[in-house]
């Protein structure tokens, strides 16, 4: 196979992609050109099954002697619901993309999950473990992330769904794990629930001078936030307030206090902040009260 092209012959391996439509799939090309490389006897060929003959094209691959395919839309749940032998991870995000051609039939598995916890890992650099992630829709590739996620360690996630009602899939994936799933309804009029801001900000205390708070993870927006000319160092504030930014949830709730003018010049401790969000709308702009507590330094 060293011309650099694909030979069939009587004891090639057959693999494919089953899905409807496929044929804007790339993944022949990607296979094919690597079976070249490697000078694998293997062809990889597309298997366009229409909606409603799943069944038939699942049994036809193990008569017709296919090594295994990979699945893709719309046909991840539905083979699932088909194929008797799973994965862990495929029962869990309740859809298959990889099939094996067994002596006892089609086993199913499914591989985003270990994909994005390797992305994460080497091409991100990201270690999930006591972190907090934003996830938004419920669908295959979300469930996958959420799973990633979980089984790395993360303490939160957030899911920001249109219809939360449909969270099922999304707490089975991460059912068993330490971390606790938060579902918003993603474009609501109105939104409850106590959510952290995930902002660089500064406190304005009018005469007093600014406090400048950092929250220990961070997006890049910046916000500011004017509180009560009341308030005191340990003193905890109530006050209602209007921001347009994003929402990035911290599982501790604290950040530290880099510094400040006039009375807060030097200024270093802790602020923790409770927010209750009472309305959000779809230009971005989110309503509701927040509780302010600055402590000194050392006092955590």
């Amino acid at each position: 196979m060293a011309e650099g092209r694909t030979r069939v012959g009587g004891a090639t391996h057959l693999v494919g992609v089953v899905g409807w439509p496929v044929d804007h799939s790339l993944s022949p090309i990607i296979h094919n050109t690597a079976f070249i490389a490697l000078d694998m006897d293997w062809v990889y060929v597309p298997l366009p099954v229409e909606p409603g003959r799943l069944a038939d094209a699942l049994a036809g691959l193990t008569a017709l002697g296919f090594a295994g395919a990979n699945v893709t839309m719309p046909h991840k749940t539905e083979t699932a619901d088909l194929v008797a032998d799973l994965s862990e991870d495929a029962v869990r995000l309740r859809a298959v993309n990889t099939l094996v051609a067994t002596t006892s039939g089609l086993a199913g598995h499914n591989t985003d999950a270990p994909g994005f916890e390797r992305f994460l890992s080497e091409d991100a650099g990201f270690e999930a473990d006591g972190r907090s992630a934003l996830l938004f829709g419920g669908g295959g590739a979300a469930r996958a992330c959420a799973l990633a996620l979980a089984r790395s360690g993360a303490a939160t996630i957030v899911v920001a769904l249109r219809d939360p009602a449909k969270s099922e899939g999304l707490r089975a994936a991460v059912s068993g794990f330490a971390t606790e799933l938060e579902v918003f309804p993603a474009g609501a009029n109105m939104l409850e629930g106590d959510v952290v801001w995930d902002t660089d900000w500064t406190v304005v205390i009018p005469g007093r001078g600014s406090l400048f708070l950092y929250e220990r993870e961070h997006s890049g927006e910046l916000g500011s936030k004017v509180i009560s000319p009341t308030l005191k160092t340990g003193e905890l504030w109530v006050g209602d307030w209007t921001v347009t930014s994003t929402v990035g949830p911290r599982p501790d709730r604290k950040g530290r206090i880099v510094g400040g003018t006039g009375e807060f010049a030097k200024a270093a401790g802790w602020f923790t902040e409770t927010i209750r969000l009472t309305k959000y709308t779809k230009e971005g702009a989110m309503f509701g009260t927040v509780e302010l507590k600055v402590q000194p330094k050392g006092a955590r």
